[in-house]
């Protein structure tokens, strides 16, 4: 993750937030111009592949430690998303903690995750 982020940390330090590439990967997204870049590559390629009709993909280019989305994941991973961003909002304003059940449906949703067959 280090190298990814481009930063180098002490042997004794670790980066918290475990989303930080994730961010980057979104950041960078929203500027990267993948057409381009595609028909770059496919033109340089082109002359060093054959049967260019056939599509190949091999399963350890994929990450292995990506979960199955289920609409309850989806709705409350966006829920504790927007719940974050709006204390993160509230702390920078100087506001008091907003109140509101977030502290309840965490356990709720917690509790559902732990009742379902693994």
């Amino acid at each position: 993750m280090q190298h990814f982020c481009g930063i180098s940390l002490k042997p004794t330090e670790v980066i918290k937030d475990i989303n930080l590439p994730s961010y980057w990967g979104g950041y960078i997204g929203q500027y990267w111009e993948m057409d381009k870049l595609q028909t770059i590559a496919a033109n340089y390629w082109k002359p060093y592949m054959q049967e260019t009709h056939i599509s190949t993909e091999d399963a350890t280019c994929y990450e292995s430690n990506i979960a199955f989305q289920t609409p309850v994941k989806i709705v409350w991973q966006s829920c504790n998303e927007l719940y974050l961003a709006i204390q993160s909002i509230r702390k920078r304003l100087k506001l008091r903690v907003s109140r509101c059940n977030y502290d309840k449906h965490k356990k709720f949703f917690l509790s559902y995750q732990k009742s379902k067959k693994k």
